[in-house]
């Protein structure tokens, strides 16, 4: 749970200080993504988080099963958009 947390806080930060550098540069359509993707990357993990209290409790780990599949598959194309993301900032601040 404790790597869940740490990963979310990885992502924002990197996504808002991607995203503050993008705004000075004038990109704020990447800036926006950015804000995006970590706050979908969040929700996921969220779920996650209370997925894995909710798998605790004997009568409802099935329920927790059936959430956490379709969270699995939003955190994995919400992983996909943090790397384009973090793709498209490096062109742009390289330039």
């Amino acid at each position: 749970m404790v790597g869940v947390i740490l990963s979310i806080a990885v992502v924002y930060f990197v996504c808002n200080a991607t995203g503050e550098l993008l705004m000075e540069k004038g990109d704020s359509q990447t800036a926006a993504k950015g804000q995006f993707v970590w706050k979908l990357y969040a929700v996921c993990g969220m779920i996650v988080l209370v997925c894995s209290l909710m798998a605790l409790i004997p009568g409802v780990v099935i329920l927790a099963a059936v959430v956490l599949i379709p969270t699995a598959i939003a955190s994995l194309v919400a992983g996909i958009w943090y790397l384009i993301f973090l793709y498209r900032a490096s062109e742009y601040l390289l330039i």
